[in-house]
């Protein structure tokens, strides 16, 4: 990266600043001028002094004009290289800062059209890297600050992670033996450019990479999200489904005794479970979710039909999934019989 990037304008006094801050091993490391992946020792006395230096670089990534791709790549290994070196102390800041870094690698359209290849594949490659980092303890769909700042990472990254070149981290990936270290392997990097990859293929992946994460047997299969296990209760197993794809969505979960079925759009849910073979249908209030009217009490649910023939109502919230209401009603019965 420093050889190519030397013609950028500006990339030599921004690489001289680094040095300066941070000294000479580490800045060999960072612009990667020597090859290798030890982190060298950072007194801990000059911790707060360089975090908050760091911090006024990442800021500055969204200065107008922007600084050059290879600068702004420079401030994305200057981030790993000072995470590796166990520069936060247990401490989480950094998640927030490597979000905005991370989301700053994204190439303009010129910079698409005037960087050479190889300068846009490195950035995608440190994409992947930053969302290695950034998957650390965090789900795509939970509700922590960590899984809020991934998720951002991630929808505004994920088309460019897959273009990362792991034969460019070959004997550079960074060690992580020190106290408090964040470093990814070169297996949390596949796994994150597996994920986008899959995520380009299929819209779904994402969401089933989350009920992966949290130990749930979800499929997705023609339209409805299936959930089949030895769970005591389907009713709230495919009430969290629903709650957590949101609308429109067809949901069946299953175990050897039950079954139950959600189908949610525009606001409204229609409910039918083994053995009560009915649907039930509810408006729901806008703060409401499929979860928390889905409990015990179903009395809010007063419009109600048989589960055969199909009625319009349901039939109409089934075609917003593109599901078959006829084969949901299908496999509640057999699971009543």
């Amino acid at each position: 990266m420093a050889h190519a990037a030397s013609t950028v304008d500006g990339f030599d006094e921004w690489a001289v600043s680094v040095e300066k801050i941070v000294g000479a091993p580490l800045a060999d490391l960072v612009l990667r001028r020597n090859a290798g992946s030890r982190v060298p020792v950072i007194d801990a006395g000059e911790h707060d002094r360089i975090r908050n230096w760091l911090q006024r670089q990442q800021r500055s990534l969204t200065a107008d004009p922007r600084p050059a791709l290879e600068i702004r790549m420079g401030v994305a290994r200057l981030y790993l290289v000072l995470l590796a070196a166990g520069l936060w102390q247990g401490d989480e800041g950094w998640r927030d800062d490597l979000k905005e870094v991370a989301c700053e690698l994204v190439p303009s359209d010129e910079e698409d059209r005037t960087h050479a290849a190889e300068v846009v594949t490195s950035a995608c490659t440190l994409i992947a890297e930053c969302l290695a980092l950034l998957r650390r303890d965090a789900r795509l769909h939970g509700s922590t600050a960590a899984d809020r700042t991934f998720k951002h990472a991630w929808e505004r990254t994920k088309e460019l992670a897959i273009f990362a070149d792991l034969d460019l981290l070959d004997g550079e990936l960074l060690d992580a033996d020190q106290p408090f270290a964040v470093a990814a392997s070169e297996t949390d990097i596949v796994a994150i450019t597996e994920l986008a990859a899959d995520a380009d293929d299929d819209p779904h992946a994402d969401m089933l990479d989350a009920f992966q994460s949290d130990g749930l047997p979800v499929t997705y299969e023609d339209g409805v999200w299936l959930v089949d296990g030895e769970f005591r209760s389907p009713r709230a197993k495919a009430a969290y489904v629903a709650t957590k794809v949101g609308a429109p969505c067809a949901v069946l979960a299953r175990n050897s005794r039950k079954a139950a079925v959600v189908l949610f759009h525009d606001g409204v849910l229609a409910f039918a479970e083994s053995p009560i073979q009915q649907w039930r249908l509810h408006k729901l209030p806008p703060i409401a979710t499929p979860s928390s009217v889905l409990g015990d009490d179903m009395s809010a649910f007063r419009e109600r039909y048989p589960l055969l023939p199909i009625p319009d109502r349901v039939r109409d919230l089934a075609a917003a999934s593109d599901a078959n209401p006829q084969m949901l009603a299908i496999a509640i019965k057999m699971s009543g019989s």
